[in-house]
């Protein structure tokens, strides 16, 4: 019958231990699932700011591709005021030459 304390003594350590251990493990897995959510978090974050880059970055796009257009409105538009300077000048040079006289008048009759 001695020995029966010290027997319990032993299962009652042990029995400590394994408590110990096992609250040491929940300690450590919620500091883990604590991390997991932290983590979890972040990329919802970086998805947000992701989606708003991407929206951004179609804006841009779009700015960029109505420049585009515009560019090439006004260079047709320049083409346009080109050629219609280029007649301009030609009308002028044939009213302005010293031969053209009778074409003033004529010009100058159609007025």
């Amino acid at each position: 019958g001695a020995r029966c304390p010290e027997v319990l003594m032993r299962r009652y350590y042990t029995a400590l231990q394994g408590y110990a251990v096992r609250r040491k493990a929940m300690r450590r897995d919620s500091g883990a699932e604590r991390q997991l959510a932290e983590i979890a978090a972040r990329a919802v974050d970086d998805r947000r700011a992701a989606e708003a880059l991407a929206q951004r970055l179609a804006a841009v796009e779009g700015d960029i591709s109505g420049t585009k257009a515009h560019c090439a409105a006004l260079q047709q538009q320049s083409k346009k005021v080109g050629a219609a300077l280029a007649l301009v000048e030609r009308d002028l040079s044939a009213l302005l030459a010293p031969d053209s006289e009778q074409g003033l008048a004529a010009h100058l009759a159609d007025l």
